[in-house]
C-alpha cells in the first residue's frame, strides 16, 4: 500500500478550488483498488485549517490539522509520496532532507507572476510576461 501525505494550507470546512481539488483527489485515491480488491493507497490530508463545526469523522481519510513540527515530521517520514497543494516551504524542505519524492501542484500563476494573478495593473488587462522578462518594475507597478 502506498502511503501518499496530501499537504494542502487551505482544507474543510474553508470553501474554495483547492480545498475542492484536494478532498476530490484524496477521496478519489482512498476509493482505488488494486488487483485483489484492497486499498492501494493510505492517505492522510495534513492542514493549517481548524476543523470548527466540521466532522473529520465524516470522510473517508484521516486529516490532520495544525500539526507540530515533530508531528510533521513524523508523518513525512512515514509517507511513500508527500504531495503539495500549492507552494508549502517547510513540508518541501523536509521532503527534501528525507529524500521522499514529492508532487507540487500550483493553482495560481505564481511560478511565472509574483501576484499571482497574471493579470497587468492598472489597466486590468493579462500580463504579457514582464516578470519573464525581467521587468519586475513592472510587476511592483
Amino acid at each position: 500500500m502506498v502511503k501518499v501525505v496530501i499537504y494542502s494550507h487551505c482544507f474543510a470546512p474553508s470553501v474554495g478550488g483547492v480545498e475542492t481539488s484536494v478532498e476530490a483527489l484524496a477521496r478519489g485515491l482512498t476509493r482505488w483498488k488494486g488487483v485483489h480488491g484492497s486499498p492501494e493507497f493510505e492517505i492522510v490530508v495534513v492542514t493549517n485549517t481548524t476543523a470548527g463545526e466540521f466532522d473529520d469523522h465524516a470522510l473517508p481519510f484521516p486529516v490532520v490539522r495544525n500539526p507540530s513540527l515533530l508531528e510533521l515530521l513524523g508523518l513525512v517520514c512515514r509517507a511513500h509520496v508527500l504531495h503539495l497543494a500549492g507552494p508549502a516551504l517547510l513540508p518541501l524542505l523536509l521532503a527534501k532532507i528525507f529524500r521522499k519524492p514529492t508532487v507540487v501542484e500550483h493553482h495560481g500563476y505564481q511560478a511565472i507572476c509574483l501576484n499571482g494573478a497574471l493579470l497587468h495593473e492598472p489597466d486590468r488587462a493579462v500580463c504579457p510576461g514582464h516578470f519573464q522578462a525581467g521587468r519586475l518594475g513592472e510587476c511592483f507597478r
